[in-house]
């Protein structure tokens, strides 16, 4: 696989698998900075979009586990799923309609 190929097609927005890894290692090294490693569990409540594709790779790369949370669910099923999981980091987008939950 050539690493110049493209790897995610979102709109306009275009990131070869190059550009892929270097995003998804940016991800890792900040969830490292936040203390995230080995075990940790990531909660991500995002759409179908680029970010979600980054968290898929950059999450295990921290040495965490990705647990994704539908967009569509209520706040009592995504605060019960938060809970069950121990997320210590919720990943979730700014610009989305569904107010984010707080992690205690």
């Amino acid at each position: 696989m050539s690493t110049g190929r493209a790897a995610v097609v979102h709109g306009r927005r275009r990131f070869t698998w190059a550009e892929t890894y270097t995003r998804c290692r940016r991800l890792a090294s900040a969830l490292a900075r936040r203390g995230i490693g080995g075990g940790d569990t990531v909660a991500a409540m995002l759409a179908n979009t680029p970010e979600m594709v980054e968290c898929h790779f950059g999450v295990p790369m921290a040495g965490a586990v990705l647990n994704t949370l539908n967009t569509r669910l209520d706040a009592e099923a995504i605060a019960f799923m938060l809970e069950h999981g121990g997320a210590k980091v919720l990943l979730a987008d700014r610009e989305s309609d569904h107010p984010s939950p707080r992690l205690s």
